[in-house]
């Protein structure tokens, strides 16, 4: 990494100082890491300003100081390209920095990857919108359109706990359709996993890696409160694949076909997508930095 754009969402997540910003500058610059402050002004702008990178060939590398949306919008921006593209822990709750064996604290971030390699990695696609972590149908993607970007930016994780103990109370549990390669089903829960971790460092679909070429896929047909919570009690506790209401199984490609559906969410941002839908491996890898000793 010999020159570095730094994207970053001014208001994401609980750490907001402009201060951090200069840290992490200071730390990359320390380094020998020539940096280009991007800040965002908006939801999309970071895949322009990626985009704006790549085409000009103005980095080697894409360092994202946000959530894991910004992340994904900016992967949006460098999909296909030799830019590597890596997160700086700034968001709520960093599932692709955990995954990645990065700290969740961005000056740490920064330090490990003056040290990091570019390793090329999968990733998925809902229709054209690509995802780093997960698509999923359900009560995720309702929690996370309930949760006001300026309340999650206040209160973090507390609030997007919050949120979904407010929304618990009134989902329904309407149910998906799917067909995940040649068999069909139906579930409260549908997720097109491709890394294992999901909402933090839960470990929802084990087998899912960046590396396997495929996704997993992980259902859930439970329709009630108190089978949500025993759910969410099992993935907690690594459990929950031992449950008979969850299934899980390395997937090709993944039909939801609607008219209606669950609420979809991709990489924490709830995104309303017209179906059908259609889930696979995008035949162009993103660039990844990874740590060495993580790199497979």
């Amino acid at each position: 990494m010999r020159r570095a754009a730094l994207i970053y969402n001014p208001v994401a997540g609980v750490r907001r100082r402009a201060n951090v910003i200069a840290e992490i500058e200071a730390v990359l610059t320390e380094g020998g890491v020539e940096v280009t402050r991007a800040p965002t002004l908006g939801p999309g702008h970071a895949t322009e300003i990626a985009r704006e990178i790549a085409t000009r060939d103005a980095a080697d590398s894409v360092l994202v100081f946000g959530g894991d949306g910004t992340l994904r919008e900016a992967a949006r921006g460098l999909l296909g390209t030799e830019i590597a593209l890596a997160p700086l822990a700034g968001g709520t709750t960093n599932v692709v920095t955990r995954s990645l064996g990065l700290p969740v604290h961005p000056l740490r971030s920064a330090a490990r990857l003056l040290e990091a390699t570019p390793v090329d990695c999968d990733v998925g696609l809902c229709n054209d919108e690509p995802f780093l972590i997960l698509a999923s149908w359900g009560i995720d993607a309702a929690i996370m359109a309930a949760v006001s970007s300026p309340l999650k930016n206040l209160g973090g994780r507390g609030a997007v706990v919050l949120g979904g103990l407010a929304t618990l109370w009134r989902y329904t549990f309407p149910e998906t359709a799917w067909t995940a390669d040649s068999e069909r089903g139906r579930a409260s829960f549908v997720a097109a996993c491709n890394i294992a971790e999901y909402g933090g460092d839960f470990r929802l679909a084990p087998d899912a890696s960046f590396f396997n070429h495929r996704l997993e896929l992980v259902t859930f047909e439970g329709r009630s409160r108190l089978a949500m919570v025993r759910f969410a009690i099992n993935l907690i506790l690594g459990r929950h694949l031992r449950m008979s209401s969850v299934r899980s199984q390395p997937l090709r490609e993944l039909r939801i076909p609607g008219p209606d559906t669950a609420p979809l969410q991709l990489d924490g941002d709830h995104l309303e997508l017209a179906p059908p839908l259609y889930v696979r491996l995008s035949d162009e890898r993103i660039r990844l930095l990874m740590p060495t000793e993580r790199n497979r």
